[in-house]
């Protein structure tokens, strides 16, 4: 799932702060693509930078609204304004 954003470094820093790291563990790289989460669960989160080009295309990428709910913990939400709000789930 991509997560296109205005600042990957500050959204990126919030993820880890709620366990979802870049899978090498390596620094995030503001400017290009970062693939975050495990790589023996199978499931990504492309945290890209607004305006990115996209590989193989003309097309840049976008923000928009997106939310996703993370291990039953977390709700995550990116609006339409690229403003970034985290909460955790009620249970």
């Amino acid at each position: 799932m991509s997560l296109t954003v205005k600042d990957v470094l500050e959204v990126g820093e919030q993820l880890a702060e709620i366990g979802v790291l870049e899978r090498r563990e390596r620094p995030l790289n503001g400017a290009s693509l970062n693939f975050l989460g495990p790589v023996a669960d199978g499931t990504h989160i492309l945290l890209v930078p607004e305006g990115r080009t996209w590989l193989f295309s003309p097309k840049t990428a976008k923000i928009s609204p997106i939310e996703m709910e993370l291990d039953g913990r977390h709700r995550v939400r990116l609006d339409a304004a690229g403003i970034w709000h985290q909460s955790a789930v009620s249970s």
